[in-house]
């Protein structure tokens, strides 16, 4: 698979869970981004960190 291809496809699971979505049709791609600390799980609930948003070039929201 392209490198491209990859990237495309972790852009669009962060934007799933920016979006407030719980993506479970790639759950090696969504251990990928937890463990390269793009997203977060705490219990049931995933979000993108801070890294994340880099990655997205999103501005970060303080909560």
């Amino acid at each position: 698979m392209r490198i491209s291809i990859i990237m495309s496809k972790m852009e669009d699971m962060l934007m799933k869970i920016y979006a407030g979505e719980v993506p479970r049709e790639n759950r090696e791609l969504l251990e990928v981004l937890i463990l390269s600390g793009l997203v977060k799980k705490e219990n049931n609930h995933y979000e993108v960190t801070e890294k994340g948003l880099e990655f997205l070039d999103k501005p970060l929201v303080e909560a």
